[in-house]
């Protein structure tokens, strides 16, 4: 039996706290999720010495993973769906505080979104590389893949 996708998905919501997402029943959590973890996934799975096949019905990984895999799948999911968020219209509004009527510049917000996305990449990339670094073999290591 094989690691469930529900412990990377809990490891991935430690990371990240949305409201509009838990408010999701758990099917649309799980897919959209889903979504997230294919795309770690396919960056991870060229350094990765665990195979990450799956069976999607099943919700779980064919074999095994190791709890540094799943941090790394975890950190990836995150980055992906943080990704989701900078690009999303909603943060373009305009807004106001009613505590203290301040108007915050849509401009302003999505620069530091992007600032936040940005290091997250490298959170997510660095992490391959720790992982790699540990678990591979450097001398056949492809050097830029990273």
């Amino acid at each position: 039996m094989g690691t469930p996708f529900s412990e990377v998905y809990e490891a991935a919501l430690s990371r990240f706290r949305d409201e509009d997402f838990l408010k999701l029943s758990d099917f649309a959590k799980q897919e959209t999720m889903y979504g997230y973890l294919c795309s770690a996934e396919r960056d991870f799975a060229p350094y990765c010495l665990t195979s990450l096949k799956h069976d999607q019905p099943a919700a779980e990984y064919r074999a095994e993973l190791e709890s540094d895999e799943i941090q790394v799948l975890a950190c990836g999911l995150s980055y992906y769906w943080l990704s989701s968020q900078v690009f999303s219209s909603k943060h373009l509004r305009n807004k106001i505080s009613s505590k203290d009527i301040q108007y915050y510049s849509p401009a302003y917000l999505l620069k530091e979104m992007t600032t936040l996305r940005e290091n997250a990449k490298k959170e997510f990339h660095n992490s391959i590389v720790q992982y790699t670094y540990e678990h591979g073999n450097i001398v056949e290591m492809k050097v830029g893949k990273v």
